[in-house]
């Protein structure tokens, strides 16, 4: 069985209007794993929840956007 991970996406706007991506990293530099999607979407409303630059922040699942209103599981 093929065990899948999910990651946060951070969606900027630059000065100039380009949206730009960028995944979180963990605390060595590396990409962000979580493997309960449930976990992720939850870490995902806390950053958006708290974010006082108004980015959004987004879960990632096998390259497919995950919406943050999914049922918990």
């Amino acid at each position: 069985m093929i065990k899948m991970s999910y990651n946060i996406l951070k969606k900027m706007t630059s000065d100039k209007g380009k949206t730009l991506n960028v995944l979180m990293l963990d605390g060595l530099s590396v990409i962000l794993e979580i493997e309960e999607k449930s976990k992720a979407i939850r870490f995902a409303k806390m950053l958006n929840e708290n974010s006082d630059s108004n980015w959004e922040y987004e879960v990632r699942g096998n390259g497919n956007t995950i919406p943050l209103i999914d049922s918990v599981e």
